[in-house]
Formats: C-alpha cells, structure tokens, sequence
C-alpha cells in the first residue's frame, strides 16, 4: 500500500495489503488450505527452510498459509511491526512469546494486574522450568528499576489491567526496559492496535487475543504476536517449535473482523463511557473502574497513551449480600453472564481480584462486576442494568 504510515487505522483496516488482482479480482483473498507446500527443485526447498524464519514465510502448513500471510501482513502495518505470527489462542500467544523471550535461571517482570491465566503461567509453568516471577504493583513507573535483577529478562505489562483497569505508565517502564537490555512485552488485547500501536510506540513484543476485539463476534479463537526488528527471530523460533497456528476459517474470519475493526470499537467506546457515567450516579455503585471517567485517576495516563477507549469496565457494588448480586445478575435480558469478551453482544461477570493480587492486594470488600459493552443500543443497555438495579433493591 502507497504511503502506509500515513494512513489512519480505518483505512489500514480496510485496505491493508489488500490487492483483488492477486484474488481474480475479488475483493476477499482467496481462502488457502493445505499441509503441504509444494517446491519446484531442492534449491528452492532448501531456500524454503530458511525463507519460514522470515515475516510472510511459508514452507509447510504448520508455519501458516497464505490466508495467514495475509492477516499477519495487516495486523504488523497496523503495530508498525517487523512483523505478526498468528496462533491458535489469546493464551498460546501469551505463552509462546514468553518462552521465545526467558530460558531456566532468567527472571521475569509480571504486572500484578495481568490476565489470570498470564499469572497462572508464571506462578506455575514458568516455575517448573526454573524462571522466577516478581509481580509488580500497576502504579510502578520509572521506579520499577529497583526490581530488575542482573538475570531480568523480560518486562510484562497489561494496560489497562485485567478487572480493576489500572492504567500504567507504559513509557516509563519502556526507558527502563531498553536501558537495561531487557524485552518489554505487551498484552494489548484491550485497546487492540487502533488505539494503541505498540510496536510503534516502543514495545518489542505486542500480544493480542484476535478472539476479543479484532473477531467481534465471538466466533472464533487466536491470539497474535507483533514484534520489532531485533526480538523477532527468538520468537519466531519459539512460533515454529510449538506449532500452534490457527485454522484457515479461524484465520477468515479475523480477516472480515480486522476490516470494521475500527468503527466497532469506537461504537463499543462511546457506549461504554455512556454507561460508566450513568453508573457513577447510581446509588447503589460504589466505584466505576474505568480510565475513560474523567473522575477516574488513571485518566491523565489514559489520554497521555490512548486514542481512544474500547468497552471493558469494571464496577463495584454497595453490597456485602450475595443474594443481592446474584439478583442483580441473573436477571439480566441483554447482558449474558459470560468469560470472554469484545463481541457484538454484551456480557456481565461478578469478579474478584481480591484473588489474584499480590503485589498490590485489592482491599475493597464491595462485589466487583465486570461488563462488556456490545454493540446494543446504549440506552437499552442501562435499562437493563437499572431493572437490574431495582431487583438488588427489593432483594434487600
């Protein structure tokens, strides 16, 4: 594409490598299936067992096929990457960046507000491979040199974090990171590329959950990984040893939903703040935990770091009566209770990170209810939320 970096996100979206005459003059690329790639002679296998360790390498269908090649080449110029690799889960990516990154005896930098499964990967397989984890609080910045050890290998961050959406100083702990040598890596599943291009903005390693956001509809599992230049190889070896790229439908479709990616968002965006408003003037919240809020005070970072929000949040309830919450829950006619999120429906899940914290332990008693804002009508959304809200009431 003619001057890329010019481009806004919705047009990198929507025309990314995007060229009909290599689809017959279809606007869609053609879906490419296969385990075998065929070569001409053995000098062009043999430039093709090298050509896999490069961004857009193909030489068997466990390496990814064109229909890959395809998502990957847009999702890099999306991050300003080296390059992209697509893999069958949020969660594989997540792992298989790590151990492309640390070896036995290395130490890990881990946000305490991480991803649960992350933590759990940490406290239990990295362990088992000899890789020590220090969690740290998500208010550490430029002080989070006090935590590097000389055998610091990797610095982990998740922004907002999971549940509660404390923002981090991200450029701080980046002038850390590279003063030190040491791999910065982002989950960066929450404000997706469009908001928040990571490699662009200094990250090594970007992570993202294409089931989230970039699918949108809920159909689908992978997870992707951008890098830069100089951590490429090490992660890209880690990609091929672990062989886990995703299907061609499940790459299909995280084409289709690359290409509203950003209209989506700003619709799940502009919604979200709507509803965390109104629930900031509901008795019955405690707290709204949303960097968006202009009452919330990780909101000068958000707008320092962010283009915009997306629309996962995060409240807390005047309540100590299970019952109540659970009135208040599975009452619910648009919300669906439900794990995942960044589709077109809305979810709602009671959370509590008083489990899940260490660095920085969360002490507030009041239930913690995650939502994730679809793309329903805003205003019928808090219909169902104050209905719900009424229901708390008369349950006490």
């Amino acid at each position: 594409m003619p001057n890329a970096k010019a481009r806004h996100p919705e047009t990198l979206c929507a025309h990314s490598r995007l060229d009909a005459r290599r689809s017959s003059g279809f606007v869609n690329p053609p879906s490419t299936r296969g385990s075998t790639y065929i070569y001409p002679d053995l000098e062009a296998l043999e430039h093709g067992k090298s050509n896999i360790m490069k961004p857009g390498g193909i030489g068997y269908g466990r390496y990814g096929s064109q229909s890959t090649r395809e998502l990957e080449n847009a999702i890099a110029l999306l991050d300003g990457a080296y390059g992209a690799m697509v893999t069958a889960s949020g969660f594989s990516a997540i792992s298989t960046a790590i151990l492309g990154c640390v070896s036995s005896g290395d130490h890990v930098l881990m946000i305490d507000t991480a991803y649960a499964p992350t933590r759990f990967f940490c406290t239990k397989t990295l362990k088992r491979l000899g890789i020590e984890t220090t969690f740290y609080s998500p208010d550490t910045g430029a002080d989070i040199e006090a935590l590097v050890q000389p055998n610091t290998r990797l610095i982990f961050m998740e922004s907002p974090g999971s549940l509660t959406l404390e923002v981090q100083d991200m450029q701080a702990i980046l002038s850390v990171a590279n003063k030190h040598n040491i791999v910065s890596m982002l989950d960066n599943t929450w404000a997706t590329s469009v908001n928040y291009p990571a490699i662009e903005n200094g990250f090594k390693v970007s992570i993202q959950a294409a089931t989230k956001y970039i699918g949108g509809h809920s159909d689908l599992m992978m997870g992707i990984i951008t890098t830069d230049e100089s951590s490429w190889a090490a992660i890209r070896r880690s990609y091929i040893e672990f062989g886990n790229s995703p299907g061609t439908e499940e790459t299909m479709l995280a084409l289709r939903g690359l290409r509203t990616l950003p209209c989506r968002l700003k619709q799940h965006g502009n919604s979200a703040l709507q509803i965390a408003r109104w629930l900031e003037s509901n008795e019955n919240v405690s707290s709204v935990h949303f960097p968006a809020l202009e009452t919330s005070p990780y909101h000068a970072l958000f707008e320092a770091q962010f283009r915009a929000p997306s629309g996962l949040f995060s409240f807390s309830i005047k309540t100590q009566n299970s019952n109540e919450l659970t009135t208040l829950v599975e009452g619910m006619t648009l919300f669906s209770i439900g794990e995942s999120w960044g589709g077109y429906e809305s979810l709602i899940l009671p959370s509590d990170p008083r489990t899940l914290r260490t660095a920085k332990p969360w002490t507030d008693s009041d239930p913690v209810v995650r939502l994730s804002i679809g793309l329903e009508h805003p205003d019928d959304l808090i219909d169902d939320l104050a209905a719900g809200f009424d229901r708390l009431c008369a349950a006490r």
